[in-house]
């Protein structure tokens, strides 16, 4: 028996490896040569040899040779039959390495100007398949040697006209200081890539554009000695351009208060320590330390420190304002929300006594809540709706808690791990009484409707799928599916139902 589950396990093993890869054979590489790569004239010199990768598979390679390219001497490069794992089981493609081969002809007799070096990158199998001519990055001035190399190297380039289209990769690599203030930058590639027949404008665009992302990095991180060596201006319009930052600004203004400098780029809660720094320094605060690492007195008069040797390098907005009276905003768009007629039903209460709860309640829940007709408006950022969320979620672990008084088996259950509240499982018995049923139900619908409607953040028509459940020898089972609020729940059906 042992023996035919091990004969089993190994030919399945062997149909996972090999039911999704071809068997090609030479006159597949020859049309994969002459239709794909374009290539009439060619010899193949030797082949198939299997090669070994460092992904772990092997592959079969084929050395080529052609004239097409009319060079001094016969270009030779190399086709691969490349396996690998695509997700779910082995497969396997034709490729080749006539991008690399040709670069080598290119770079070979080519005089690097100074500063730059060239560096061989690796696939997955670790063959080589490229070439990245690399500079060091520390400042501003470091993009001026892009126009530089780039005219050297199409001086040299044109001098092979038929292969003078293969695209170099051109990074200008951030610098490791050792410092903690520096490592978001530190090994940062801001790369461009060009051959030598672009226009000097087009190569001046994709410089300018690596060049924005190396500044819009030094802004979301706080670096100010990279920051400074811009305008206010430049680093403004830098930040305008970037959808996934903005300007750092007051609560209660449209207008950024501290033009050129913006959240940290890692979260839209956040102030880089740098940041922080010059902020307070133009704010008039006492400042010990430089703004990779230093301390003030808040306006509790307590004494509050900041580093880059932190584990994030940022402060939260909110930590910055109660330590002082910036009242800054944090990064991200208003929502609107609205708690609808149907909603506040569901509740058990109206508009103007759901406001008044709300208007009561100690922390920072909203900005700006009004009663409209007979719904409730609220507006607020997400974070501030996220809390708002959880105290109604605090409510549905009562009420599961409550359930579970009787079985443990009975419960709450959303339509997936992260609570969207798009779908509510009810899981119970008979052995509840049909009150406590209708009061847990009931409440278990609203408070779940009322965190969809908090946690999506905008006005829209909401809808909740809610199921019961009950259990029977041990499996669970639907006894009632509605939609709300389309629907209604007929407790008197239900209720002969979970018997």
């Amino acid at each position: 028996m042992k023996k035919t589950i091990l004969k089993a396990a190994l030919l399945l093993m062997v149909l996972l490896l090999t039911a999704c890869t071809k068997d090609y054979k030479e006159d597949d590489i020859q049309k994969y040569i002459r239709e794909e790569m374009g290539i009439s004239s060619f010899s193949i010199l030797e082949g198939p040899v299997e090669v070994e990768g460092e992904d772990g598979y092997t592959d079969r390679m084929w050395t080529v040779s052609t004239d097409a390219f009319a060079l001094t001497e016969d270009l030779v490069f190399h086709v691969y039959d490349d396996h690998y794992w695509g997700l779910e089981w082995v497969t396997n493609q034709i490729t080749d390495d006539l991008a690399y081969q040709k670069e080598c002809v290119l770079l070979e007799t080519f005089e690097l100007p100074e500063d730059f070096r060239i560096e061989e990158m690796t696939d997955e199998s670790g063959r080589v398949y490229r070439h990245r001519i690399v500079c060091g990055l520390g400042r501003r001035v470091d993009f001026e040697k892009g126009p530089i190399f780039v005219k050297a190297y199409r001086e040299h380039a044109n001098s092979y006209p038929t292969i003078n289209d293969t695209v170099i990769y051109l990074s200008f690599r951030g610098s490791d200081t050792g410092k903690a203030r520096d490592r978001w930058l530190a090994g940062n590639d801001y790369s461009v890539f060009f051959d030598a027949r672009m226009t000097d404008e087009e190569t001046a665009e994709e410089l300018r554009k690596a060049e924005n992302r190396y500044l819009m990095d030094s802004i979301s991180s706080g670096a100010l000695d990279r920051m400074d060596e811009y305008s206010i201006a430049e680093r403004s319009a830098a930040i305008q351009a970037d959808p996934y930052n903005t300007e750092i600004r007051r609560i209660g203004e449209e207008t950024a208060a501290y033009p050129g400098y913006s959240y940290a780029g890692w979260s839209f809660y956040s102030v880089p320590c740098g940041t922080l720094y010059r902020i307070l320094e133009m704010e008039g605060y006492v400042l010990t330390g430089d703004w990779g690492s230093f301390s003030f007195v808040g306006k509790d008069g307590e004494v509050h420190s900041f580093s880059y040797d932190d584990d994030r390098g940022e402060i939260d907005v909110e930590v910055i304002n109660a330590a002082t009276d910036l009242n800054l905003d944090d990064g991200t768009e208003m929502e609107t929300v609205l708690i609808d007629e149907t909603l506040l039903s569901m509740l058990g209460t109206d508009a103007e006594t759901f406001a008044a709860e709300l208007e009561a309640m100690e922390g920072d829940y909203y900005r700006n809540l009004e009663v409209s007709g007979s719904a409730v408006r609220i507006e607020g950022k997400g974070r501030e709706l996220s809390r708002l969320r959880r105290t109604y979620e605090k409510e549905l672990d009562a009420l599961e808690e409550s359930l579970r008084s009787y079985d443990p088996w009975y419960g709450l259950a959303f339509n997936n791990m992260n609570k969207v509240y798009q779908g509510l499982s009810i899981r119970m018995n008979s052995d509840v009484p049909r009150e406590k049923l209708e009061y847990i139900a009931g409440k278990a619908c609203a408070y779940t409707a009322l965190c969809q409607v908090l946690n999506e953040g905008k006005i829209y028509d909401w809808t909740l799928e809610v199921t019961f459940d009950k259990m029977v020898d041990g499996d669970t089972e639907e006894v009632l599916k509605v939609v709300l609020p389309k629907d209604t729940i007929d407790y008197a059906k239900l209720y002969k139902k979970l018997r």
